[in-house]
């Protein structure tokens, strides 16, 4: 199948079979793929509009990229990932061993921007003809993924013959770089308070706006978001592991920062601010909520969104945790 974002694929993930399958499905038949996989993609679940023919290159180049992703090959980091997070992958990543790549942590240092991170290293791996390079989503995510100067030429021009982007990590893309991604979600916002059907129950939740007969406003409504603080305190193993889970922090960084003094900030909208809280009194562990206390009876729990192992569902959240006191203040003085 004559496809470039199949070639794309084959030079990023060095022909990952996988990762070649996956996508030559969505290529081979885009509508029905992504019809066929919205509980594997909750973006395709959630967008809206109607999607047509012209839209596929974007189908296609979301399922690459989270395919790069689900096999390690590429990694998503968010604009204030930790340093640890960021070697971890770069230091494991297939083609950094492959291509025997330097790294050493006296390079960094520590408290930069993932970005700064990112220009140092394409320094250093430019004598070995290689590079850290970032594809393209449209938003705040960094999808990195080291590759052979040579591979990321040609990967790069093709691309842009698709309307997509890739580009050196920790530099910005071209001014004239094509925005068809970001014209994609302009046309088909994603959606999310559409999940369930409003119900007979939905009707008396307090979170029910009877203006324009929507609920689940706890799922995206900015005003809605709650700060969890944990203050230092002694943690059990069991209890370290459930803040990591529900925070979506490193474990090994949360016993690091307790132990040093420090808090551990995540801000959270409602719905799983209730789930996080639920966690927490059951370790029995001692936390703060900023600004305020919700103004709702006991967190009401939506049984049309009942609590899981996968109730938190990251794609739906919007998890920032704060290191300095200056962060937070400005965070919330809005």
């Amino acid at each position: 199948m004559d496809s470039k974002v199949l070639k794309i694929a084959e030079i990023l993930s060095n022909n990952c079979s996988e990762i070649l399958a996956e996508l030559s499905s969505c290529v081979e038949n885009t509508e029905q793929y992504y019809k066929e996989h919205q509980t594997k993609y909750e973006i395709f679940k959630n967008l809206g509009g109607t999607v047509t023919e012209k839209d596929y290159d974007c189908i296609q180049w979301i399922v690459l990229i989270e395919s790069l992703v689900e096999q390690t090959i590429a990694a998503a980091f968010d604009w204030k990932c930790e340093f640890e997070d960021f070697s971890y992958f770069v230091k494991g990543a297939p083609d950094k061993k492959k291509y025997k790549l330097p790294f050493r942590k006296a390079w960094f240092q520590e408290d930069d921007s993932i970005e700064e991170w990112c220009v140092i290293l394409n320094d250093k791996w430019k004598s070995k003809g290689a590079c850290l390079t970032q594809l393209e989503m449209e938003n705040d995510s960094y999808i990195l993924l080291p590759l052979l100067f040579a591979d990321y030429e040609q990967v790069k021009q093709l691309a842009c013959d698709i309307g997509q982007n890739i580009y050196l990590a920790g530099t910005q893309k071209d001014e004239n770089a094509p925005h068809i991604l970001n014209d994609f979600f302009q046309r088909h916002p994603w959606k999310t308070q559409d999940i369930c059907e409003l119900t007979d129950f939905c009707m008396e939740c307090p979170l029910y706006n009877k203006e324009n007969n929507t609920a689940f406003l706890c799922m995206r409504n900015k005003n809605n978001c709650f700060q969890i603080i944990i203050k230092p305190q002694e943690l059990s193993v069991k209890q370290i592991m459930s803040v990591s889970k529900y925070f979506r922090i490193n474990a090994m960084l949360i016993k690091k920062r307790l132990s040093a003094g420090q808090e551990i900030y995540v801000k959270s909208f409602l719905y799983d601010t209730m789930i996080t809280i639920k966690q927490l009194e059951e370790n029995q562990i001692a936390y703060e909520i900023l600004p305020y206390i919700p103004k709702y009876s006991k967190f009401f729990e939506c049984p049309q969104m009942p609590l899981g192992p996968n109730a938190v569902i990251k794609d739906y959240n919007d998890y920032k945790y704060f290191k300095f006191d200056e962060e937070r203040k400005k965070e919330w003085e809005i």
